[in-house]
Formats: C-alpha cells, structure tokens, sequence
C-alpha cells in the first residue's frame, strides 16, 4: 500500500478522523539512518504524528518542527514538515538496542523516557511561531501526543501510532488521530472508546492490508464514515545540501557565528558523551539478566517522577534566562540560575528522599516479584547518594 493520509469525518460529522499509513516513508527513515528496530519503531512514530500535524497547516510556507527529549538512551528526536507533508529528522543515538517489555515488544517507552518533553513549534507566518510545550508521560509517543494535544491545543483527541518491525525492516507503520467536535455525544465518544479498544493495533490493522477507509470504520465504529480528503502522500525527504547550509550561514554575522560556536560545541561534546554513557550503561546492566534488567526499568520509571519535577524548574529558568539575556539584564539571570539550583536542590532531596522511603511499596505497582524490588532499591540507593 502506498503511502497516505486521508481524512474522514464520522457521526453525521461529530468527529474528526484522520488515518496514515506511512511504511514506505519510516523504512526510508531507518535505511537512511541505519536504525535499530527499537529505534525505528520510536522514530516512526514520531515521523507518522509529525506528517499528520504537518498536513493541517495551511500554507505550504508553513514548517513544523517537532522535538522529543526524553531521559531514555535514544536521546533526542528532532523532525520537521512541511504542509505536504514533506518530513525529515534525525534520532541522537539510532542504534540503541533494548531487551523486550513485559508485553514481547520493542520498548519504546524505555528507549525515549518517561521524563522529558514534547516541543513542538509552528511557523505559521506570524510574527512570532507558536511554540507548545509539555512533559512526557509515558514516552510511547501516541500518549505523550494525547497530553499534549489536551494540555496544549485544548483538543480531547485520541491517537494511535504504531510501526510493525522485522528482519527485514518495516512491516507497517502508521497512525490515526480521532478528535470529537463540540456537538459529539457522550455516547458517541463512549462507542469510540469501545471500538478502539476492539480494532487493536494500528500496525496489525494495516498488516493485514486493511484500507484506511477501513480501519477509519473500525475505529469509530460507524459504517458511515465520510471520506473528505484523499489525495495525501506523505514523504521522507531531506532537501538539505551544501549550498542551503552556505546559504544560511551567509546569513549571520562573524561575530555571533562565533558565538554559536564558543556555546553550542562544548554543549554538543557534553551531549554526546551523556548519550554514549547511557549506551555504556544500559549494555552493562542488559549483561546481569533480566532480573536485574526489570528492577532496573522499575526503579528508572519511579526517578522518572523526581527528575520531572526537578527539569520543570530548569525549563522555566531557560526560558526566563533567554528573555533576560536578549534583555541585557545579566543580573536577573544569575539570580535565576541560583534561585534554580536552590529549588531543584530542595526538590531533589526532598521527592527523592520520600520516594526512596516509599520504595518498596510504590515498586510494588511495577512489579510483585520481591527479587525485582531488591534489584531495583539497590538501584535508588545509588542514586540518591550520589
């Protein structure tokens, strides 16, 4: 099946439905970037939400740009599009290799984090481009999109993402977003709910060779879906070249060229090496087997929980620092950075030190197998002391 995007409208025009399929265009992502299959599965995802946000723009001036920075060892994905949709992107780390999840399949979750954040920027030809922002939650993507998409667009929506993997590469890949309109009722959000929940997943749904008009009805549970829009197909194309980098750098000033330089090389350097040791790490620990493996996993979901709450005070001095230096208040900024610290300090203890008490019983949510809760308390005891 080629790829594409159609759009549907479902309940006498209640809700919007939007379905992809886009195999063709995550297996040219991993051949390009010689991804891992947990890695394709990640990036796919986020190659499908970004098409499918890509294509509501208006204007074929306009650009996406969305970005994922989990605490997991894929590192940040970055992918922008066009209102073509035209998608392009690149994964920090594309060869991290994960043992299964609990469920036998690619941990997705485990490889982006789930503590970190979605930012998604959109230049629409205003003055300023729209910026949203919001913390993951569980870094499978298709949920961290719902978050944002209620917490940022102020839009109930549903979203379904999925990428099929094998030996030889993507199987299928793809996506659906379903969101109600104000008119929808309750009862015709409960049968979607239901019917969701019975179609399965996206990714099998289209194994199985299943149209998008078909999965579009499976979803909604309505026979009667309108088709409204066809003719979309999603790419993956890099138009980058020498001659657009020249370009661009023609384009900025000796002097903050320098700048760029004296600030983002070191900060790139100190990146990488993060990820790297992340790799190093998370190899060692796949060594001891899938116990310690588990308890491991458990014990990173409940940090999870302390180091977003210590990032959101580093997010907000980032931006109030940014607006300060632009300012030239230099002074506001080093009381930003130390107020930052402070907060994040007592934060850290103090969360830190309550979820290390509560381990054992808030692991117990993880897991019941009293050998992976030791595993994993070994594991927060090293990082609360050091």
């Amino acid at each position: 099946m080629q790829d594409k995007i159609m759009k549907f409208l479902a309940y006498d025009g209640k809700i919007s439905v939007v379905c992809a399929s886009t195999t063709e265009l995550v297996e040219e992502a991993r051949k390009i970037h010689d991804l891992s299959p947990v890695a394709t599965a990640a990036f796919g995802r986020l190659l499908t939400i970004s098409a499918i946000m890509g294509n509501e723009m208006k204007s074929k001036e306009d650009k996406l740009t969305v970005q994922m920075k989990g605490n997991g060892p894929l590192g940040t994905m970055l992918v922008t599009s066009d209102n073509f949709p035209r998608v392009k992107g690149y994964v920090a780390n594309p060869v991290v290799d994960l043992p299964l999840n609990d469920m036998g399949k690619l941990d997705v979750g485990g490889a982006v984090g789930n503590a970190g954040f979605i930012n998604v920027i959109k230049d629409i030809g205003l003055k300023e481009p729209y910026v949203g922002i919001c913390p993951l939650i569980s870094g499978e993507i298709a949920e961290d999109f719902a978050e944002y998409f209620a917490k940022s667009e102020q839009k109930n929506t549903a979203v379904a993402l999925g990428v099929l993997v094998d030996k030889n590469g993507v199987k299928s890949a793809g996506g659906y977003i379903i969101t109600p309109m104000p008119d929808a009722t309750d009862e015709e959000i409960s049968k979607i709910e239901q019917s969701i929940f019975k179609a399965g997943a996206i990714s099998k749904m289209l194994d199985k060779n299943m149209t998008l008009l078909e999965i579009a009805k499976a979803v909604t549970g309505d026979a009667n879906v309108q088709l409204i829009e066809e003719n979309i197909t999603p790419v993956y194309e890099c138009d980058c070249s020498k001659e657009h980098m020249e370009d661009g750098l023609a384009t900025l000033d000796k002097d903050v060229l320098k700048e760029m330089i004296r600030v983002g090389l070191p900060s790139g350097v100190q990146g990488s090496l993060f990820s790297i040791s992340n790799v190093i790490i998370q190899k060692t620990v796949n060594g001891f087997g899938s116990i310690v493996v588990a308890g491991n996993s458990a014990a990173h979901n409940v940090e999870g929980f302390v180091y977003t709450s210590m990032n959101a005070f580093h997010q907000t001095a980032l931006n109030f620092s940014s607006q300060n230096l632009g300012a030239k208040k230099y002074e506001n900024t080093r009381k930003s950075v130390k107020y930052c610290m402070l907060c994040v300090l007592v934060v850290g203890i103090g969360l830190g030190s309550i979820f290390y008490l509560l381990g054992p019983i808030i692991l117990r949510l993880y897991t019941k197998e009293a050998i992976v809760i030791e595993y994993a308390m070994l594991r927060m005891t090293y990082i609360i002391l050091f």
